[in-house]
């Protein structure tokens, strides 16, 4: 166990000799859990002793010679409100939820006002716009939305796919990468640049920053902060992942270790558990003692985390990657989590082991990304979800297209080339694919066509940092 720190920046503590147990965000030890938190907007605590961070710091219990930190509201935006609200089941403007015991946490919650700043939230996850209409919104918080006027407030940071607007705010984080003349074009940018964290729009000035934090109050300004690239991730990206940087889940983060933009990814999209199906779909381990040709370092992570339960909850399907505890919604939301604890098998994606991306889950899916790596994965811009996260062969040129049809008719081409030498995809390249999934749709009607030119399947690779 590591000793204390006496003081950590943009964090309220130490509170000596407690811990909260459970409520990970990260299951291998932080070497820098101050960081890795700050990078983080949904992780609102963290015990530095064990290099853990945490989604729900409080309630703390008694643990001599540990401590734990909370975040403070320097270190927060619309979607750490979020995950507060969430998380403790606060229903702003009329109940404090789990969280009315919790006299430091509520102080960051009021100084930050996310009785308001939760607005965009509401609207960036949900879908609600106002006028009647709450998107997937649930009820407890449609009140919270109409109490507070969250329609306006909303507006005045319009929409932008990718982002977390929070407003009336402002942020000098990090170095400055230019600005644009447009909101749209400051996403493009932003999207296709891996340090590009943050977009202001101060002075009708949409600047691009390496920084997200702190973020300070000015009224009428907007602060959009890049959502994970987690979101296109499927079960084949944490095998590339697992296998370029030689991780092994559950002990080590190998070559991983210092670069908190990947380990982030990482952990939002569990590929700690999410990886077991790839090492059955690859390598043909099945559980029982029946490992196929899963490299031995690996066989330890199967093992830990139950990886035969978990790969029994997506029966395999040869051609495709499976991706557990998984489901595609329409609208262009990218991969959720489904709740596993509840039913094991009750969602899963399977994604194909060549271009063409398909789910058995009755919905159509769409996103986008510019994969950019120096040090990390930028998360959308001009990619499809799955088909990003699909192995691309080397030595081979592959030719997709696809036609959609989905509920308002739309059709859409895709073409990726790919001739790869040594490295995978080149960072800041811009890869366009605006549709490479079919899927059954309540009221779609989807044609796909596709023509794949020769070459072996290899596995599929990320760009090193």
């Amino acid at each position: 166990m590591e000793a204390c720190p006496p003081s950590l920046d943009g964090f309220l503590g130490p509170f000596l000799d407690v811990d909260h147990p459970g409520d990970d965000i990260n299951t291998v030890a932080s070497s820098n859990p101050a960081d890795d938190c700050a990078a983080r907007f949904e992780c609102l605590g963290l015990n530095p002793t064990a290099g853990l961070l945490k989604k729900r710091p409080q309630p703390f219990t008694k643990a001599p010679g540990s401590c734990m930190y909370l975040r403070t509201a320097t270190l927060y935006n619309s979607a750490s409100c979020g995950a507060l609200i969430e998380n403790y089941n606060v229903v702003p403007g009329s109940s404090f939820g789990a969280l009315e015991p919790f006299t430091e946490l509520k102080k960051v919650y009021a100084a930050f006002d996310c009785n308001t700043r939760v607005c965009t939230y509401f609207r960036d996850k949900y879908g609600a716009t106002g006028g009647g209409n709450y998107g997937t919104l649930p009820v407890r918080w449609r009140y919270s939305w109409d109490v507070f006027g969250c329609e306006p407030i909303a507006a005045s940071c319009p929409k932008l796919e990718g982002y977390y607007a929070t407003p009336n705010a402002d942020t000098s984080a990090g170095a400055s990468l230019g600005s644009a003349q447009t909101l749209q074009a400051a996403a493009a940018d932003c999207s296709a640049r891996a340090a590009c964290l943050t977009i202001t729009t101060k002075g009708g000035i949409y600047g691009l920053r390496t920084g997200a934090f702190p973020i300070v109050t000015s009224q009428g300004s907007c602060v959009y902060s890049k959502m994970t690239a987690a979101t296109l991730y499927n079960s084949a990206s944490c095998g590339a992942l697992i296998e370029n940087y030689n991780v092994v889940p559950g002990s080590s983060f190998g070559a991983l270790e210092p670069f908190t933009e990947l380990k982030k990814v990482y952990d939002d999209f569990d590929c700690n558990t999410r990886v077991c199906t790839y090492f059955r779909d690859k390598y043909g381990a099945t559980g029982g003692g029946n490992y196929g040709t899963l490299p031995v370092r690996w066989r330890y992570s199967w093992d830990l985390y139950g990886c035969e339960a978990i790969a029994k909850g997506c029966p395999k399907l040869d051609g495709f990657y499976a991706t557990p505890n998984a489901a595609v919604t329409s609208g262009g939301e990218p991969l959720a989590i489904a709740n596993a604890q509840l039913d094991l098998v009750a969602a899963c994606v399977t994604s194909s082991s060549l271009i063409l991306a398909r789910n058995i889950a009755a919905a159509a899916i769409t996103a986008s990304a510019a994969t950019a790596a120096t040090a990390a994965i930028a998360s959308t811009a001009s990619i499809a979800a799955t088909a990003a996260a699909a192995a691309i062969a080397a030595a081979a040129a592959i030719a997709a297209t696809a036609a959609i049809a989905a509920t308002a008719a739309i059709a859409a081409t895709a073409t990726v080339a790919a001739t790869a030498a040594a490295a995978a995809i080149a960072a800041a390249a811009a890869i366009a694919a605006t549709a490479a999934i079919a899927a059954i749709a309540a009221t779609a009607a989807i044609a796909a066509t596709a023509t794949v030119a020769a070459g072996a399947e290899t596995s599929p690779s990320l760009p090193f940092p």
